[in-house]
């Protein structure tokens, strides 16, 4: 299977779990066709009970072992914080706009982490169904 295809696959599961979350998902790799990094691959939008609306940009990248913790994640988000640091430094932090990093990783699953202004922490998605576990760690 070739990164392409890989990645296409990848965005239909991310975009099928952020369905189950109640955002409306919009793929954008087609956005940067040229580009040597995609800093986001889907953009995700959801209405709160009180009107406002959330957006949430996932960048998604492929890990052939488990990431568990931020300090983990850290080393290969070096480009998603300079992203990061670019476009939303303005942004509040207390805003309705987050950025994401989902890495797929072995037994079909992601470990999302949130990039925010002081770093990178575990993301929290209090609506997502637990993934079965085979036992192992997750």
């Amino acid at each position: 299977m070739t990164a392409m295809h890989r990645m296409v696959i990848l965005e239909r599961e991310a975009g099928a779990i952020l369905r189950e979350l109640g955002y409306e998902p919009a793929a954008m790799s087609d956005c940067f066709p040229h580009s040597n990094f995609i800093p986001y691959n889907l953009i995700a939008t959801k209405k709160g009970t009180d009107g406002t609306e959330e957006c949430l940009w996932v960048k998604l990248k492929a890990s052939p072992h488990p990431i568990r913790s931020p300090e983990e994640a850290a080393p290969f988000c070096g480009n998603e914080r300079k992203f990061y640091e670019k476009k939303f430094r303005g942004i509040p932090s207390n805003s309705m706009i987050r950025y994401e990093v989902w890495f797929s990783v072995p037994s079909d699953k992601f470990e999302t982490f949130e990039i925010t202004h002081d770093g990178i922490r575990q993301a929290q998605h209090p609506d997502r169904k637990p993934v079965e576990s085979d036992g192992g760690p997750t």
